[in-house]
């Protein structure tokens, strides 16, 4: 656990050969009495974390701290995404709970109905084939309609 806050090895900090191997580190992360880290503190720190992750894209997310309750909000590219953000963001000290209201943006519905495109990943057609864009206009219409269905039913 000691290597995760960069306490590689037992010497590493102040006075360390003053404490007996069995004694040290067993108080890391206890502050002084009545000490609770402020909201804007640990909102800052989430977000710089979230900011230099190479596999989160933070552009979408919101990060709001009350009570030192994380609430996330926004959208994110896949449930990996989401999930990491808030693995790393119940990391930061001071966090109580994280609320995560992030919402996945290319799920399995959003890849059938084309909400993942963007104008550039958006293939023309090279044929005018007017049965074959009906047949694809049906299915995205289909797709909607069953994400419509499902959306309402929870």
């Amino acid at each position: 656990m000691r290597e995760a806050f960069g306490f590689a090895t037992s010497n590493d900090y102040p006075y360390a050969g003053i404490a007996s191997a069995a004694r040290r580190g067993r108080f890391f992360g206890r502050g002084p009495k009545g000490y609770r880290r402020s909201d804007e503190r640990i909102q800052e720190e989430i977000s710089d974390r979230l900011m230099t992750h190479p596999d989160i894209d933070a552009s979408d997310i919101e990060v709001q701290v009350v009570d030192g309750i994380a609430t996330l909000i926004g959208t994110v590219e896949d449930r990996h995404e989401k999930r990491l953000a808030e693995y790393i963001s119940e990391d930061a000290l001071g966090v109580n709970d994280v609320d995560n209201r992030l919402k996945v943006r290319h799920g399995f519905w959003a890849a059938v109905t084309g909400e993942r495109a963007t104008e550039k990943e958006l293939a023309t057609p090279a044929v005018n084939d007017t049965a074959t864009m009906s047949r694809e206009a049906g299915r995205v219409s289909s797709a909607r309609n069953a994400a419509r269905r499902d959306a309402e039913a929870r």
